[in-house]
């Protein structure tokens, strides 16, 4: 079967697209994207002003990468990626289609910060580069499996929009 990766752009986050983004599981260490956690973090903040880029394969939604439009700084802050899976093609289609958004509302700048080796590897095929940052997290895990996990970067899923930043 043919893929056929479309996109759409939201202002706002209906309860249906919600529902469909909030059960998808992360792809590793991180806070689940619950319908409730959408809602609360990006649609009622009053401070952002959010775009919501959904992905669809076939017409099925996939993806959803929540955007901040700085104009002021004339910044597009990709803020969070939740998606059913993290394909290396959707991971880079999504980010390619992020920065057309960006372009189109006259944004000179694309910014993000993320742990996530499926969104690290889309924004480096998209030609994103990388500075360091001074952002950093602190984890616990009782369990000597769970300690693992959360030691190691590969397995986390951390964005942006995950942190008190915005």
């Amino acid at each position: 079967k043919s893929r056929s990766l479309t996109y759409r752009v939201d202002v706002e986050l209906n309860d249906a697209g919600l529902e469909i983004a909030g059960a998808w599981p992360p792809p590793g260490v991180g806070i689940r994207k619950t319908a409730e956690y959408l809602r609360w973090r990006y649609a009622r903040s009053p401070v952002l002003n959010c775009r919501y880029l959904w992905q669809f394969d076939n017409g099925v939604p996939v993806g959803l990468a929540v955007l901040h439009f700085d104009p002021g700084a004339r910044t597009a802050v990709l803020l969070d990626v939740t998606a059913a899976t993290f394909a290396s093609d959707r991971c880079t289609g999504i980010i390619l289609e992020i920065i057309r958004q960006a372009r189109a509302h006259a944004m000179d700048m694309f910014a993000t910060h993320c742990m996530s080796p499926g969104v690290e590897a889309g924004l480096r095929r998209s030609g994103c580069g990388r500075v360091t940052s001074d952002l950093g997290f602190m984890l616990y895990s009782p369990d000597p499996a769970g300690k693992k996990l959360l030691t190691e970067a590969k397995h986390w899923h951390f964005m942006i929009g995950d942190t008190d930043r915005y």
